[in-house]
């Protein structure tokens, strides 16, 4: 079975550097060979594949002779379903990040839900419904090993001795001679029963650490417009709040993006426009309290800059959208409506901003890039719901005019 994945271009022509289409490659074990030409590739190879894995092509429009190719496109989607191709859609944006409005762009997306095999999300939250029989959720891949996510395992913590919690232990209690019980008053029991449960509550609760992190928030990742960082640095600089805190942003900019930036850089936030080395982005989660988002809600589903942030075991805020609400639900991620939540959110995590490394390690384990690629050969293989429709053009739920 020959599977052909678009765009088939090297990394550094992606969008800054994404290496999702390289990493999904070797998950199905396509050749890594790339071709300079996306558009040209896909004519000569990828419409002869049995399989079809189509990444942002419904953003053809938005490219150079891209309203020719998105006709071409287009015009070669029913035929190559009747053909008997499957056809894999991966949706990874609700709309282009850019926010220009393309109605070839739509009518892609209107085709591809239509006339796709099988439409793959990174989150729930993705614009289509929910009862369409060729969608499946699965969430976004990781690169990361068990082994690479900082900090000790829960079991680690469990394994503190009872000595060191302050206060006498209920073992302790129960080592108590019966003999000497009897001279004890009742008043004393509750006395004692109190103070040992003050103390294992004080030793529960978050307190502020000798030598905390010098980072309260970290913002790292290429620095795009879609991102919203300009929009939280507005905000910030006008939060009393906020200012105190110690922010530190890393990333390459967008060209123009640090000029509109560098006005809102002050005080205790730090810009560093440049891209991040492994090493150091280590170093950078080591130092750092709080890992926050600030991207728009209209356009993002996923991101594998979220997805890699898990390494640092440490708490992660974001909007309420996307895959940032999918991982709220295995407490990896703390959600916030609007700007103006993110002062309350970060004082709530303040002091207790370490994840359950436990959960990350099961997390990162069961999704990694080798799992999503059997699961996509599995869907394409074994789902009865995909196999009955690669020879048909099932209706849509969209309209086909407009």
């Amino acid at each position: 079975m020959m599977v052909y994945v678009y765009p088939n271009i090297p990394r550094h022509l992606m969008g800054g550097g994404n290496p999702y289409v390289e990493n999904l490659k070797r998950s199905l074990g396509v050749d890594p060979q790339t071709a300079p030409n996306a558009f040209r590739d896909l004519l000569r190879k990828g419409f002869r594949a049995d399989v079809l894995v189509l990444n942002w092509v419904e953003d053809l429009p938005l490219r150079k002779s891209g309203t020719v190719q998105a006709l071409v496109f287009l015009l070669a989607l029913p035929v190559l379903k009747l053909r008997g191709q499957q056809i894999v859609w991966i949706k990874h944006n609700k709309d282009n990040h850019s926010g220009k409005k393309s109605w070839l762009g739509a009518r892609i997306r209107k085709a591809l839900t239509r006339y796709a095999t099988l439409i793959v999300v990174h989150s729930t939250d993705c614009d289509l419904p929910a009862a369409l029989p060729n969608l499946r959720f699965v969430p976004h891949p990781s690169h990361l090993r068990a082994e690479d996510i900082a900090g000790p395992a829960a079991a680690d913590i469990a394994d503190i001795a009872a000595a060191d919690i302050a206060g006498p232990a209920a073992a302790d209690i129960a080592d108590i001679a019966a003999a000497d019980i009897a001279d004890i008053a009742a008043a004393d029991i509750a006395e004692a029963a109190a103070d040992i449960a003050g103390a294992a509550a004080d030793n529960a609760a978050p307190r502020p650490e000798a030598d905390p992190p010098p980072i309260d928030l970290l913002i790292w990742g290429s620095l795009l417009p879609y991102k919203g960082v300009l929009e939280f640095l507005r905000f910030a600089d006008q939060d009393p709040y906020l200012r105190t805190l110690r922010i530190h942003i890393q990333g390459k900019c967008a060209p123009g993006y640090r000029e509109a930036l560098e006005p809102y850089v002050k005080g205790n936030i730090k810009l560093v426009d440049d891209y991040i080395a492994e090493d150091a982005l280590e170093g950078l989660f080591r130092q750092t309290k709080c890992i926050l988002f600030t991207y728009r809600k209209t356009s993002v589903l996923s991101s594998g800059v979220l997805i890699d942030s898990l390494r640092a075991g440490k708490r992660i805020l974001g909007p309420d959208c996307g895959a940032f609400r999918d991982l709220a639900t295995y407490d990896f991620v703390s959600l916030y409506k609007e700007l103006k939540d993110l002062p309350e959110l970060f004082r709530r995590y303040e002091y207790d901003y370490q994840l359950n490394q436990d959960s990350v390690r099961a997390f990162v384990t069961d999704h990694s890039w080798d799992n999503f690629g059997a699961r996509l050969k599995t869907m394409l293989t074994a789902d009865p719901d995909l196999l009955k429709n690669v020879n048909t053009c099932p209706e849509s739920p969209y309209s086909s005019s407009g």
